[in-house]
């Protein structure tokens, strides 16, 4: 049962849809052209959140329901249209969202976010450790570490990162020796995607084995750039989540 190409979850879910680029990391967002597509929901700085239906809200009770009746805990991707941590988001929803994830146990929230330095003060006390929420911020560059200090400030089960776009080298070691559980790495994808560097992308690899951290080799990079190919088997092998 799954509602998403994204290989690493079982379903995608958004508390709502828009928010604005931030880092070097946004610049081919994937979610700003679908969003202004389907939705004619614009993203940038001044314009409006757009909550979900209340409709698209209960798949959540739906999706938690199927996964108990299989004795199962599916993995839910947050946010693939917003940023839950974004100043600008919609608090009302956000407690609506933290409101159903004490109440969907048999889920797992993986929260992903650029917005790293709001994790402590938007994230409730309760939900800082709980079973059912992993927290994981994206890193494509080495200044951009400051982001994981952030993350394994604040409690989880789960501490990960996506390290997609791969823009530069970065330095993971000193995060897995800290409590970094899983990295995901992978090229940039669309048709306006950026090449990715493979020794970058090599030695993060590396530095994971080593550390004996899971790690999720996501995808390569596109075919144009002479990049596709690029990673050999031993490394595809590794589709791992934490256990």
């Amino acid at each position: 049962m799954q509602n998403t190409d994204i290989g690493w979850a079982h379903h995608t879910f958004s508390p709502w849809k828009s928010c604005c680029k931030v880092s070097e990391g946004c610049k081919n967002c994937y979610a700003e052209p679908l969003s202004f597509k389907f939705w004619g929901v614009r993203f940038g700085p001044n314009e409006p959140r757009i909550p979900m239906s209340d409709g698209y809200w209960k798949q959540l009770a739906r999706w938690d329901r199927a996964a108990a009746k299989l004795g199962e805990q599916h993995r839910v991707f947050v946010a693939s249209m917003c940023d839950v941590f974004d100043d600008q988001g919609i608090e009302s929803e956000r407690k609506r969202l933290c409101d159903i994830i004490r109440t969907t146990p048999n889920l797992i929230y993986m929260i992903l976010t650029k917005r790293s330095e709001n994790i402590a003060q938007m994230l409730p006390q309760d939900l800082q450790g709980a079973s059912n929420v992993w927290l994981g911020v994206s890193v494509e560059l080495q200044k951009w570490t400051v982001r994981i200090e952030h993350l394994l400030a604040v409690p989880a089960v789960v501490h990960f990162v996506s390290y997609e776009p791969i823009l530069g080298s970065v330095d993971f070691t000193p995060y897995f020796a800290r409590g970094l559980n899983w990295l995901i790495a992978g090229g940039e994808s669309g048709k306006n995607h950026r090449p990715m560097f493979y020794p970058s992308f090599h030695w993060a690899c590396q530095q994971a084995i080593e550390a004996g951290c899971a790690l999720y080799v996501k995808q390569d990079s596109g075919p144009e750039d002479g990049m596709q190919g690029r990673i050999p088997d031993d490394l595809w092998a590794y589709t791992q989540h934490p256990a």
